[in-house]
């Protein structure tokens, strides 16, 4: 009668059941080194308010990243640089904290844009030339990357209409097919073909999936990455469904409100910062507006493009009209105060398997978005909780006490808050070059409105490799781990996460995230609301994983 209760209370404390008979396996010995205890321990202080919201360059981040490196000590990680060497040519057995040792270094520009852009509509009649000129968030805002050239950048170039913006070969709709857009400007409507009526077949051909966030997301930064790609030298987008007034900062508001508090002033720094990643040239961008309808109206008058006309054509037909604007031209002038040069800061340890040689890399982004006016963004959710699956993981595979076949790199990630810098500059200089797969934890520890049993996560991974499927599927069984697994394969992973490197380098990439919530970059995301439990199991299966692609001979 002992044992099993004995076994009710395991079941219950850890949120699985461990399999007894099996007291010798090194699986379940690493398993069982992952508690509640100790996860709610380091999420707790890694998303506490000495952490000052682990923004990149304060000094919040620099502790956080201080603590991630002893914690990595206590495990017994190797530091991926040789230990430290004094002036006196004098080194330690292991490296300090602040040492360099298991820090990975990188320089960063970060730019503060001004307000003083401005965007240009000329006329071209004849030989004359009529110039129109609107101001930043009067008639637009500027949404893209900024150049990091001191003064700002600035072009010219003639409009071409692109409908949507949509290249879908597979749908027989390719609104670029037979229009030349290199060193063009785009004109371009966000959104789909019939998605004022969702009735219409165009909306069921097209709509993304409005219950999946992500999907939304990537449908309009595909565009972008389209129009980039066929060397658009910037995009010009109309939201036909806003608003007359769609921008954010009307001169009479006088309260903000984010999450459950109240300001005197947008705390802008916090979601507006621009950080690049320097290296040896410039690196390219495309400048994106949104412009409101004003402009758009006189950028097309007597143009002969109708947008509302283009829209129910679109919706009934389903047939692309792209065009040139006869004598239109967008010239922009993009300001910015002089860049200032900050240091980001990976936070990198290292398993050596039997291979030292070809990695798996367990990693997530430890950054977050500060503190503004006192009040701390916590970030326990994004990403406290991944943080601690990598120190959870890395705590459970040296708790095997087995030395596993390839090598096992645990990082975790800075500056992904600012365009996943951290890990781009870690994928641009790898610790090893042969990097077998990535596994990504990011924002693990939340339940949707969906899921009233707190049980649901999500796992993005490479669509060629159904074994991260399979596997997964066969671990959350055997290990009896209460998670309800949704798996997203994908043929190149893409997403505003860190795996998205690794993916564009054909890297197989298994990406856990639990749930999007209302407390998402908001100062509400705090230690006490994570679903503890949900987070542990997914650290749990994060382990089996790891455990599986360190040792695996192949993914077939």
């Amino acid at each position: 009668m002992k044992k099993y209760a004995a076994i009710l209370l395991l079941t219950c404390f850890y949120g699985f059941t461990p399999n007894l008979s099996a007291q010798n396996d090194p699986i379940k010995k690493g398993l069982e080194s992952i508690t509640n205890q100790s996860v709610k321990g380091q999420l707790d202080f890694l998303a506490s308010d000495w952490m000052e919201g682990r923004n990149t360059g304060t000094k919040g981040i620099a502790m956080a990243a201080d603590y991630i490196t002893s914690m990595f000590q206590v495990y017994g990680l190797k530091p991926y640089r040789p230990p430290y060497t004094n002036t006196r040519g004098m080194s330690r057995s292991l490296p300090v904290i602040g040492e360099q040792g298991y820090f990975q270094d990188f320089a960063m520009l970060k730019i503060q844009p001004s307000k003083e852009h401005q965007l240009s509509i000329v006329t071209t009649t004849g030989n004359s030339s009529l110039v129109q000129t609107f101001n930043a968030e009067t008639d637009f805002t500027f949404g893209g990357r900024y150049n990091p050239s001191t003064g700002g950048m600035s072009g010219e170039a003639p409009v071409v209409f692109v409908g949507y913006g949509i290249s879908d070969p597979k749908n027989g709709y390719d609104e670029f097919k037979g229009i030349d857009v290199k060193g063009k400007i785009l004109l371009r409507l966000r959104g789909y073909p019939g998605q004022k009526d969702t009735n219409s077949l165009a909306s069921k051909k097209f709509r993304p999936d409005p219950k999946e966030w992500r999907q939304i997301y990537r449908y309009e930064s595909n565009k972008n990455a389209k129009a980039m790609e066929l060397g658009a030298l910037a995009v010009i987008e109309i939201n036909t469904s806003a608003g007359q007034s769609q921008f954010s900062n009307p001169k009479n508001i006088f309260r903000y409100y984010v999450g459950d508090l109240e300001f005197d002033e947008l705390p802008e720094a916090l979601y507006n910062n621009n950080f690049t990643l320097v290296g040896d040239s410039l690196e390219k961008v495309m400048p994106y507006f949104v412009v409101s309808k004003r402009l758009s109206n006189e950028l097309t008058r007597n143009a002969g493009l109708d947008i509302a006309r283009f829209e129910q054509l679109a919706m009934e037909n389903i047939k692309p009209a792209s065009k040139i604007l006869a004598g239109k031209s967008i010239r922009f002038n993009l300001k910015n105060q002089v860049p200032e040069l900050y240091r980001g800061r990976n936070v990198v340890g290292i398993l050596e398997g039997e291979n030292p040689n070809q990695v798996v890399v367990v990693g997530a982004h430890y950054d977050h978005k500060g503190k503004y006016n006192g009040v701390v963004w916590n970030g326990a959710d994004d990403n406290a909780s991944g943080t601690v699956a990598v120190m959870s993981i890395a705590r459970a595979c040296m708790a095997t006490g087995v030395k596993p076949k390839r090598t096992i790199i645990f990082a975790a990630w800075d500056a992904e808050e600012e365009g996943l810098h951290g890990s781009h500059y870690f994928v641009m200089n790898p610790v090893k070059p042969d990097i077998f797969a990535n596994i990504n934890f990011d924002m693990i520890s939340r339940d949707s409105d969906r899921d009233t049993l707190g049980v649901k996560c999500d796992l993005t991974y490479t669509k060629a490799y159904e074994v991260l499927k399979t596997s997964t599927e066969k671990d959350l069984v055997t290990y009896k781990i209460g998670i309800k697994m949704s798996y997203s394969p994908e043929e190149i992973p893409s997403g505003g996460s860190d795996y998205n490197y690794f993916a564009e380098k054909k890297i197989p990439i298994m990406a856990y995230m639990a749930a999007m919530h209302k407390d998402y970059h908001r100062p509400g995301d705090k230690p006490y609301k994570v679903n503890l439990v949900k987070m542990s199991n997914v650290i749990r299966i994060g382990f089996l994983n790891t455990w599986m692609l360190a040792n695996v001979d192949q993914l077939k």
